[in-house]
């Protein structure tokens, strides 16, 4: 099979997965239209005698207890980070312990990335997963067919600051993270400058740019109904240098120094409280979008992913109790606490309710009961009379709901999870599959391996009886352990112990010429490569190395082993470079030589100018194959955290240890996925969104672009894989061995990626399904781009050899 061949069979496996993704990443189910005050019961004052509302009230039939409302949103609010010990939300917790609020921790679903995050505080909506990946606003066509025709309807528009403005004639401002300007519609925010919220490099500017206007905005508070706060540096500090960054501390001070600035801002003249009473006044909503894990990322379902910040603060008013209950509200900021669970898409009818505004549409949030039973306001009868406490109707409301569940029989108490019920019933139907489509391309799928398996290997590539069953051992496990998620979760402990496995097997039945040293050398390497960073779900808080040289007492020996690292990448270039048409020279000339073209080389790659680029590879690659693999160093340097980098140098010695050829296509080719995959779990990968690592996505750019962010990503986080890529170029055979090793990976490629299309097919309604083996399939997808990339190189270079004659020489 010819590597046009092979191409192609790449671009007709890449069209079935793309067919069985459109199938199985659902289009959303939504309500045409947004809230409006016809959609709920008529008001306690809309009686038969057709009484009119009194003057100024709502259609909602009584006063709303809020008239204004600040919504602060803190990107990678973790609930511990206000809740937890050594919080540096002193004022937040201060003013919660005197009464002038409510805390919650908001469960957030999957994916906890910022737009499906930010869909669901807005409109109570279940986001399309996909969104984690697209992160910007469904198209046209989808919105149509959701609306059958009439595309007046999306999550921006069916949202509670645009149904503000269109129901109440709110005058909203927004600053900070411009996702917001896409999402809602440009006539909803009066005021408005955004900030973007992919520059994480930027831990400083992205959140000044926000609270420049805080002090104006206080200044003219009559001008406005509705302030709206993105920040976004300590979702940055988490990408950038993780939980435990010395950043983060201080970061939290300055956020809790914003929202003091509004409480003071907000308060009644003279700072006096209303106690028992509730005149309309202003709210402040204190939150988080997601979590992060102690790395800094996000995307997955964990706990620590989910688990999100939410208060409401009051400055006008504080809970009567609180006073005589002050010491048992109150905690040290030393303590932690731990507030009530709630959904995160509770907010969005709770909200509703507390600014008199209609629920959007598509809301699937329930009622916080708190929120307004604690409310000690004044309400209005059917005759707009006053009827007493500010929850009155939310008691009587109570009660008669209560009737309803005894005249069938349900316990009282049950309202709540029943209402839960409900709404996560909603939820699974909000998505609907199409599983004609995920069957199709399924079979073009089985159609497409069975096409690669047509013809059998030659007799003399066959292994021995041993390692054939050993090889079908491996692969049948692999494939069935995708229907599992617990395996799923921790993969990488599989592709450890089938290559573990593999050097066992030839350390016990060596072939001629391969020493055992090396073969225990390749084990023991391994079992250090898989300690350095901790991956995975279950086990993934487990302290790993990688953990240990980033302690501030271990500095000294991580920078040893960079510029140990750093060495061996030099002498390796010395080797390559060095000698390029320059036989006979002294030795500083030539690493004088080597260091110039290094430093050319790194400029072209940090201004990342392709024309320039491209001459400089042209210029050098065709004299050796491992010229290419030694430029991938480089390439690493500049994309890899310090941390990372004695990596490579382990990879280089897993390089120089291996057998100088095992001889067979097959072993050759299952080897090779052994590598790679280690590699990328070795790395920090994982099946999980949040181990995407987004901090050196950056790395010469000095602003965003989305191409250039989304090639180093990938760069970045398949760097070991390419790395192997680039370094299996001298060990690539014969023009008929290697055509046989390309239909051999990408047979058994095809056969892992079919075997979890129906995995996914199967357990479509398995309750990790979306937390599991959704992010699982999108890494296939990514795993995808990463052979095309692999074939395309190996193409390359085939070309170059078969046509120029040029010959390869390996350089360890």
């Amino acid at each position: 099979m010819s590597s046009k061949v092979t191409l192609l069979f790449l671009l007709l496996h890449l069209a079935w997965v793309l067919m069985f993704s459109r199938g199985f990443f659902p289009v959303k189910t939504r309500v045409p239209g947004q809230g409006t005050f016809s959609d709920l019961p008529s008001a306690p004052y809309s009686t038969s005698s057709g009484a009119a509302a009194p003057s100024g009230r709502d259609p909602l039939g009584y006063i709303p207890p809020y008239d204004q409302v600040v919504f602060v949103l803190v990107d990678a609010l973790r609930s511990d980070f206000v809740y937890g010990e050594g919080s540096g939300f002193h004022s937040v917790r201060q003013y919660l312990s005197q009464g002038y609020g409510e805390a919650f921790v908001a469960v957030a679903r999957a994916p906890t990335v910022t737009l499906p995050r930010l869909k669901a505080l807005v409109s109570g909506t279940v986001p399309a997963f996909l969104d984690a990946i697209l992160n910007v606003l469904e198209d046209d066509d989808d919105e149509k067919k959701a609306g059958k025709g009439n595309n007046e309807q999306g999550d921006g528009k069916d949202a509670w600051p645009s149904i503000l403005h269109l129901s109440k004639n709110w005058k909203i401002e927004m600053y900070g993270d411009d996702t917001w300007m896409r999402l809602l519609p440009p006539h909803t925010f009066t005021r408005v400058e955004g900030t973007t919220s992919f520059f994480v490099a930027d831990t400083v500017e992205v959140d000044r740019n926000v609270t420049r206007h805080v002090p104006s905005a206080l200044n003219r508070k009559g001008e406005w109904d509705a302030l709206i706060l993105h920040y976004l540096g300590l979702d940055h500090i988490g990408h950038s240098g993780g939980r435990h960054s010395p950043l983060m501390q201080p970061k939290q001070e300055e956020m809790d120094a914003v929202i003091d600035r509004l409480f003071r801002g907000l308060s009644p003249p003279e700072n006096h409280p209303i106690e028992g009473s509730s005149p309309q006044g202003p709210l402040i909503i204190l939150c988080g979008d997601h979590g992060m894990t102690d790395a800094g990322n996000h995307g997955g379902s964990s706990e620590a992913e989910s688990s999100t910040s939410m208060l409401f603060l009051h400055p006008a008013w504080r809970r009567p109790e609180a006073k005589k209950n002050e010491d048992r509200f109150h905690w040290s900021l030393q303590n932690s606490w731990s507030p009530r669970n709630i959904r995160q898409v509770d907010l969005v009818p709770t909200l509703s309710l507390l600014l008199g505004a209609p629920i959007p549409r598509n809301n699937l949030g329930t009622l916080i009961p708190s929120t307004i039973s604690s409310l000690p306001g004044k309400m209005y009868n059917g005759q707009g009379k006053e009827k007493g406490e500010a929850s009155c109707l939310w008691h009587q409301g109570r009660q008669f709901h209560a009737l309803f569940l005894e005249a069938h029989g349900i316990p009282e108490g049950e309202q709540r999870e029943l209402s839960e019920m409900a709404a996560n019933a909603l939820e699974s139907k909000a998505m609907e599959y199409r599983v004609d489509r995920m069957v199709l391309a399924l079979v073009l799928g089985i159609l497409l391996w069975l096409l690669l398996s047509r013809k059998s290997l030659p007799s003399s590539q066959i292994p021995h009886m041993s390692m054939s069953v050993l090889i079908a051992a491996i692969l049948a496990l692999q494939v069935a352990s995708v229907f599992a998620s617990s395996f799923v979760e921790e993969e990488h402990q599989t592709w450890y112990f089938w290559l573990q496995s593999y050097w066992m097997y030839l350390l016990v039945r060596p072939r001629p010429g391969m020493r055992r040293a090396g073969l225990v050398g390749q084990m023991v390497l391994l079992r250090l490569i898989r300690t350095w960073n901790q991956t995975g779900q279950k086990w993934a808080h487990l302290p790993d190395i990688r953990q240990f040289l980033t302690r501030p007492e271990h500095e000294a020996l991580l920078w040893i082993l960079v510029l140990s690292t750093l060495i061996i990448m030099l002498l390796r270039a010395y080797r390559v470079w060095g000698s390029l048409g320059h036989g006979r020279v002294c030795f500083f000339p030539r690493l004088w030589l080597v260091v110039t073209r290094a430093a050319t080389l790194s400029i072209l790659l940090i201004q990342l100018d392709p024309p320039n680029l491209t001459h400089s590879l042209v210029a050098r690659v065709p004299y050796k194959a491992s010229t290419a693999w030694c430029t991938s160093d480089l390439l690493f340097l500049l994309l890899f955290k310090p941390h990372q980098l004695p990596l490579i140098a382990f990879f280089h010695a897993q390089r120089h240890l291996l057998p100088s050829s095992v001889g067979l296509v097959s072993e050759e080719s299952i080897l090779f996925l052994f590598l790679a995959h280690s590699s990328f779990f070795a790395l920090g990968g994982s099946n999980s969104i949040a181990s995407v690592d987004l901090s050196t996505a950056y790395t010469g750019l000095s602003s965003f672009s989305a191409p250039m962010v989304a090639l180093l990503t990938f760069l970045s986080n398949w760097s070991g894989p390419l790395w192997w890529a680039l370094a299996w170029i001298p060990r690539r055979p014969g023009f008929v061995e290697r055509r046989l090793q390309d239909r051999m990976i990408l047979r058994i490629m095809v056969g892992l990626h079919l075997a979890l299309a129906l995995a996914v097919l199967v357990l479509r309604e398995h309750l990790f399904i979306w937390t599991v083996f959704s992010p699982k399939w999108l890494y296939t997808m990514a795993w995808l781009a990463y052979f095309l990339v692999m074939y395309l190189i190996w193409w390359v270079r085939d070309v170059w050899v078969d046509k120029m004659g040029a010959g390869i020489e390996d350089v360890d």
